[in-house]
């Protein structure tokens, strides 16, 4: 296994190989999986380079229309903001999915403070909305 030279430059690429070259019937799992490398670690690492701006601009540019959010308390469409509440879902697993025929077509993210607090973030996202969003947004940083 090759050592990183740039972390996390080459962990967003090598996660986006693995997110492309995967073929198993898991598809939506290493999607979800695939995050760490895409958004959680991005998010992380380039956290005061992406755009704070209170605009829908910057969210559409990355796959997210306003129209995606169904909750959003403190009203700042911010793509740093969004993406701040996209990552606490993802990390604390609040993601509900939505089915159809048994097969997985969309997910929902969502926020709160605590377990026992009410959302105060929901993003609903078809599978293929998702997969988009995480790779533009990745793509910002490599």
């Amino acid at each position: 296994m090759s050592e990183y030279r740039t972390f996390p430059n080459d962990f967003i690429y090598r996660t986006k190989s693995i997110m492309y070259s995967y073929s198993g019937k898991y598809g939506v799992t290493n999607l979800i999986n695939c995050c760490l490398g895409l958004i959680v670690i991005p998010k992380q690492a380039f956290h005061h380079s992406i755009p704070n701006e209170n605009t829908t601009d910057d969210i559409q540019a990355v796959g997210i229309s306003k129209e995606n959010i169904t909750l959003l308390v403190d009203k700042k469409y911010g793509l740093r903001n969004i993406v701040r509440h996209i990552r606490n879902g993802i990390a604390h697993g609040n993601i509900d999915q939505r089915s159809e025929n048994g097969e997985i077509v969309g997910l929902r993210i969502y926020d709160k403070d605590d377990a026992t607090s009410p959302d105060n973030f929901s993003i609903e996202f078809t599978i293929d909305e998702f997969k988009n969003f995480a790779i533009v947004f990745s793509e910002l940083f490599v």
